[in-house]
């Protein structure tokens, strides 16, 4: 892994920009088009050929779009983004002054792979962070959390050292960490710290705040229904075995722990009740159990708690604590 530090990304201005690129870029359209049967004359073409040497723009999108993602990771946005720039002006200052049909072809063909390198650079990050498996910090409360995240976040508390220390610690350091919280403070701390542990990370400036005034999804569950404490204590009170999961999927050693949970539900059987309780929602049965962290297990006989841990638990431990 490189632990070079990457410039944070500006999602608000990398869009701003965008537009601003593609104003210019309609302008330069629109200035173009009038003289469209001027070119051609001066070329010599009839309609067919000069429309042929039109759609080679099509064909300079398709190569950019192929090859975008090497490019981009070789030698990052903002080399990709200059350059880009600099080919589409020079291409279309260039279109309008050619007299050879060849070298017009290939400057419409080179604007075209300039114009769709700009567009995947600017908007590399957004692409990127909605995919499913990327790492995606949010570092605000979970209340806040609770209200609206983008998707697939993780979570943990920058303002709870000893929550963040531990969540963070079963991070990939592999694969890069997109942070984010409200406006961009309290992520910009995150990412000094994550970098210093090692870590290769990326801070969305402007927060979530930036991501949805630029029109990106979030997710929440502000208004999912808590399970009631009633309805818990019926489980526990009606099976003879029951192993309570205190997690959330946004929780990352909670995540970490899914394979083993899994592997434990299958060796159990039918004689194990397993009875997940949200901890982004179910806040009422987390303050009845006297809930400290996140994840925590519990395990009931005959309706009485005999065994309970927090954090990464083995599945041998599981086994031994539910004979």
């Amino acid at each position: 892994m490189s632990n070079s530090v990457k410039k944070p990304h500006n999602l608000e201005r990398a869009n701003k920009y965008l537009l601003a690129m593609n104003f210019l870029f309609a302008l330069l359209i629109i200035s173009w088009i009038p003289r469209l049967s001027e070119i051609k004359k001066m070329l010599g073409l009839n309609n067919e050929v000069f429309g042929s040497l039109l759609g080679l723009g099509s064909l300079g999108s398709l190569v950019a779009y192929g090859s975008s993602g090497y490019v981009i990771e070789r030698f990052g946005s903002k080399t990709v983004s200059n350059i880009s720039i600099f080919l589409m002006v020079v291409s279309y200052a260039g279109l309008t002054w050619t007299q050879n049909a060849a070298i017009f072809a290939l400057i419409n063909f080179f604007a075209a792979v300039g114009g769709s390198f700009l567009h995947i650079a600017l908007l590399g990050v957004q692409t990127a962070i909605q995919k499913p498996n990327v790492q995606i910090l949010d570092v605000r409360s979970a209340g806040e959390f609770a209200g609206g995240r983008i998707k697939n976040a993780l979570q943990a508390n920058w303002n709870d050292p000893k929550e963040f220390e531990s969540r963070t610690q079963e991070l990939d350091k592999k694969a890069t960490v997109y942070v984010y919280c409200q406006v961009g403070g309290r992520s910009a701390a995150a990412q000094a710290y994550l970098m210093e542990k090692g870590f290769n990370v990326v801070n969305l400036e402007g927060g979530l705040s930036s991501w949805k005034m630029n029109g990106l999804p979030v997710e929440g569950n502000s208004n999912v229904q808590q399970m009631a404490v009633s309805d818990f204590e019926k489980v526990i009170a009606s099976n003879n075995l029951v192993l309570v999961d205190i997690g959330a999927s946004w929780c990352p050693p909670c995540r970490k722990m899914q394979p083993t949970l899994d592997q434990v539900k299958k060796e159990q059987g039918t004689k194990l009740y397993f009875l997940a309780v949200d901890g982004g929602v179910d806040m009422d049965v987390m303050k009845q159990v006297n809930f400290e962290a996140l994840p925590t297990y519990i395990i009931y006989k005959n309706g009485k708690e005999v065994w309970r841990k927090a954090g990464i638990v083995a599945a041998a431990e599981f086994t031994k604590a539910l004979q």
